[in-house]
């Protein structure tokens, strides 16, 4: 009479499958470059008194929402590439592309600032046009379009 066997380890202890790891590699780069983002210089502005601002991604992060204010949304493009990350977390490709397409044109309006007067106080006596696009800036569109690039490569739900 042979001896029961033990159950094999794969149901004792779950194991990840290696799709899911797909998604946690996308999310990752895409935060990635998102932090490198932050920590480097974004935008340059010449102001009308002819100084000139640089401003990094942490800035931008932290205070451009206001731009709302004058019309330039391309700072909300930040809360769908988290819609992004999100839908991936829960594995569904549709959403995270979705989301991330959407998030690079709302992104693409940053262009449009180019020879746009901004107030550059409070009180909008000064003003200030931006002058340079800098790498920051570019890493948080790569943030976004590796978000895309997850979405469409990763294996989908079984």
């Amino acid at each position: 009479m042979s001896s029961p066997q033990p159950p094999p380890l794969s149901e004792v202890i779950p194991v990840e499958a290696p799709e899911s790891r797909d998604y946690w590699i996308a999310i990752g780069a895409s935060a990635l470059c998102f932090a490198i983002a932050c920590a480097l210089p974004a935008l340059k502005f010449q102001n009308t008194n002819g100084s000139a601002h640089i401003w990094y991604g942490g800035t931008v992060f932290l205070v451009g929402w206001m731009a709302a204010l004058v019309g330039q949304l391309a700072w909300f493009a930040n809360l769908l590439l988290f819609g992004s990350w999100i839908s991936l977390i829960f594995r569904s490709r549709f959403g995270a592309v979705v989301f991330s397409l959407v998030a690079l044109l709302i992104a693409s309006q940053t262009y449009t600032l180019f020879g746009d007067p901004l107030p550059a106080d409070e009180g909008g006596v000064n003003k200030m046009a931006l002058t340079h696009i800098l790498p920051g800036f570019y890493f948080w569109l790569s943030s976004i379009i590796i978000s895309v690039m997850g979405g469409v490569l990763c294996r989908s739900r079984r």
